[in-house]
Formats: structure tokens, sequence, C-alpha cells
């Protein structure tokens, strides 16, 4: 595409100056954070200095927010929406960049536990009596990797995320066979009100110091 250029009048002795108008070269990237986090937005563009800078939220521009980095602290709902920029210079031919959205995670925990008895008779009489020290946020529809300790080799496990995790249908760890779920090393899941259960079988009496993956 050709390149646009214009050119604008200097004071004192008329004379020509050529502008190169504001292209952008690096567009702003879509944010997804927690709340309370924070995020950026950021341009970088090509064309004769000096440019101006104004960042809209949701077509509305934003107060301040007049140079090529959009900084947001302490996220709320009220970040939530779509943002972009539009730059300029003496050429008076504005680029707009793509706009791009902001979005809020929400964290999501699952827990696991290792026991020296089987915890699937309790479990699948429909109650949970167990407590869990280790817990993790995880990222909705994505594997979900459970660090092991040696200390837990040897013991039954259980693994539970909320329902709306489910159904996780495979597990893998680098120094056991995997499988799909159920089979011989895990149990069909449970279901106990907003959670679901992953129960092994029994023991896992292999070298399981790695990380063991739900996916």
């Amino acid at each position: 595409m050709a390149k646009k250029r214009c050119f604008t009048v200097q004071s004192g002795p008329p004379q020509l100056v050529a502008c190169n108008p504001p292209v952008i070269i690096s567009q702003p990237v879509a944010q997804s954070v927690q709340a309370g986090g924070n995020a950026s937005f950021a341009v970088t563009v090509t064309g004769t200095a000096p440019f101006t800078y104004q960042w809209y939220k949701d077509n509305v521009a934003i107060g301040g927010a007049t140079s090529a980095t959009l900084n947001l602290t302490n996220i709320n709902s009220g970040n939530v929406g779509s943002y972009k920029v539009i730059i300029n210079n003496a050429c008076d031919m504005p680029a707009t960049s793509n706009p791009v959205s902001l979005s809020i995670v929400t964290l999501i925990t699952a827990y696991w536990l290792a026991m020296d008895t089987d915890p699937f008779p309790t479990l699948n009489g429909g109650t949970d009596p167990y407590s869990y020290p280790n817990s993790l946020n995880i990222t909705h529809n994505s594997p979900i990797g459970f660090p092991v300790a040696n200390s837990d080799v040897n013991r039954y496990f259980i693994f539970k995320v909320p329902v709306g995790e489910s159904i996780k249908t495979h597990w893998y760890a680098a120094a056991l066979n995997n499988g799909d779920i159920p089979d011989p090393a895990f149990r069909a899941p449970i279901t106990i009100g907003s959670y679901m259960y992953y129960a092994t079988r029994g023991t896992f009496t292999y070298d399981l110091n790695t990380t063991l993956t739900l996916s």
C-alpha cells in the first residue's frame, strides 16, 4: 500500500515540510486479569513526530489517557469493556487502533488430598467429610496439574474440582501409565453438591514425585 504523505506550512518564510501521518505498527492486545490486578494497553506508531494520543473505553474518551501506553490498576467490573486509541499528528490524518477487550478472570480453585484409606466408599455415599490442605488456582477448560510430593506416594488420592470444570476425561503423569477416566487407576467421577471428585482406585505405588495432570 502506498504510504500517505502530507505537507504542513511552517511559520516564517513560506515553506512546505513533509509530514507522514501516523501508522500503527504494533496494536494493543486484549487483557484478561484477576479482580484487583493491573492491566496495560500499548501502541507503537511510525510517522512524523510529535504524536497525540487519546484512549477510549467503549468509545468514550478516558480523561488523562494521552500517552502511548494506558495503565490500569486495581481492576474491577467498572474497567471491563472495549479499549482503543486514536493517534494524530500535524498531518491531521488520525489513525485508530483495533478495539481490544479487558475482562476479569474469575478465580477457580481445585483441591487435592492424599490419604492412607480408600475415600471412595464415603464419597460414593454422597458425603465429603475431608479437609483439603492442598489447593491451587485453575483456568477454566484447561488441564489441571497437581504437584505431588514424595511423601504422598503409596497413598490414595482425591482430586476435587468445581462442577463447571468437569468432566475431566484423561490423566497423565510422566512416571505412570496414562489413561482415560475411569480406568484401572481412577474411578468414575462422583458429584457431591457443586464439586466433582476424582478418586484413585488404589494407592499410587509408582514413583509419583511429579505433576499429575487431569485434562
